[in-house]
């Protein structure tokens, strides 16, 4: 059975090291402006309309989803999948389209350019292929929202053959600032891809349980 291994940054002594709110963060598209405004659930995540979500070929974004300001064509995208979410990762690397998915994930639940990187958690985890490791990460970072409370919005991802070493940014939630419109139950194994498109870009894409 394939476990992941979260340590906060600066162990030991459990202690989560602050790091500066500035700096680049990879964002997909913006939150729409006029959303309503939301009311607070029963599972403690406010309910609201998730019109952060980037659907190509829909309703377009404010914005094109892309990574890093622009700067690199990095993006993240959603697609429908029944009542769930598809989320998908663009990048020119493995590693960056991971980084890309997980960006993908958090935007299920609010904008990441919302989320300050103010703390960092670093993951590690290994799978048998590229495919298992995809899900493997997401619900790495679905466990630590979890237990730590905490939101993501920038990420670095090393890959190396079956292993992940990875670092998340992000801050704990703030149901007023982020909004949150669900809750992400974990990546699931349907629909896993990932692959070297024709034009040299990797993709990773799964379905999350919402």
């Amino acid at each position: 059975m394939n476990t992941a291994r979260a340590t906060p940054a600066g162990a030991p002594g459990r202690t989560l090291r602050k790091v500066p709110r500035s700096g680049a963060i990879a964002s997909g598209a913006p939150r729409a402006a006029g959303a309503a405004e939301p009311s607070v659930g029963a599972s403690g995540f406010q309910v609201m309309t998730a019109t952060h979500l980037h659907f190509p070929g829909e309703e377009p974004a404010a914005e094109p989803a892309h990574g890093m300001n622009g700067r690199t064509p990095a993006r993240w995208e959603h697609f429908r999948h029944g009542a769930d979410i598809g989320v998908r990762g663009i990048g020119l690397s493995p590693g960056s389209a991971f980084e890309q998915a997980a960006l993908a994930l958090t935007a299920v639940a609010t904008a990441p350019e919302a989320v300050a990187p103010a703390e960092e958690v670093r993951i590690e985890t290994r799978a048998p292929d590229r495919e298992l490791l995809l899900p493997e990460w997401l619900n790495a970072l679905v466990h630590e929202m979890a237990t730590r409370g905490m939101l993501f919005g920038r990420f670095d991802v090393q890959i190396r053959n079956r292993r992940l070493a990875a670092t998340a940014w992000g801050e704990p939630v703030d149901l007023l600032r982020h909004r949150p419109a669900a809750t992400v139950k974990g990546a699931t194994y349907t629909g896993v891809k990932v692959r070297r498109r024709d034009d040299g870009f990797w993709v990773a894409e799964c379905i999350v349980d919402v």
